[in-house]
């Protein structure tokens, strides 16, 4: 027998986020922010203030140069971990959840901005983590090829996002 397992699609989750007005309102923060940071590198030969998010990361300044990252690009963050549903037992089931890197830090980890990626049982960690990942980062590949077309409540307009996972393409960049 072979396990089952939930995967909720990254794409129409991003796609709800831009209906409301409000939340699209507050998703262009890595857009303005990565604006204002590269001319603080053009006025100040290359060297920051300070260092407090992950725009400031030579990986992510250097995806942004070459062009990888477009401000109508969504950059997402996975993350993994067991979940304890019951009070005595260890953990029950797996969760992946998706960070949204374009909202601001004070917003990106408040619960209603994590968005669930998938759910697998327990209790014990998964032999083979990337057999569960693997739907979850197909749909995200294929969003990062073919695009995802996102309605902007806030704008009224529509536009073509393809969103960016930061650290796996850079760790890919490494391996080759």
């Amino acid at each position: 027998p072979r396990r089952q397992f939930l995967t909720i699609p990254i794409g129409p989750q991003l796609q709800a986020l831009y209906r409301s007005p409000e939340s699209a309102q507050a998703m262009p923060y890595r857009a303005r922010a990565t604006e204002a940071l590269l001319e603080e590198l053009e006025i100040h030969d290359r060297e920051l203030s300070e260092l407090n998010d992950f725009i400031h990361g030579s990986d992510y300044i250097d995806a942004v140069e070459r062009g990888d990252i477009t401000p109508d690009d969504i950059c997402l963050m996975l993350s993994l971990d067991g979940a304890q549903l019951y009070r005595s037992k260890t953990s029950d089931c797996w969760i992946y959840i998706w960070i949204i890197l374009d909202l601001a830090p004070d917003l990106r980890y408040k619960k209603k901005h994590i968005l669930i990626g998938g759910v697998f049982p327990g209790p014990n960690k998964p032999k083979s983590t990337d057999s569960f990942l693997f739907p979850g980062l197909h749909h995200a590949s294929a969003l990062m090829r073919e695009g995802l077309p996102i309605w902007d409540a806030a704008h009224d307009t529509v536009f073509i996002s393809h969103p960016f996972l930061p650290m796996a393409t850079a760790h890919q960049e490494k391996t080759l």
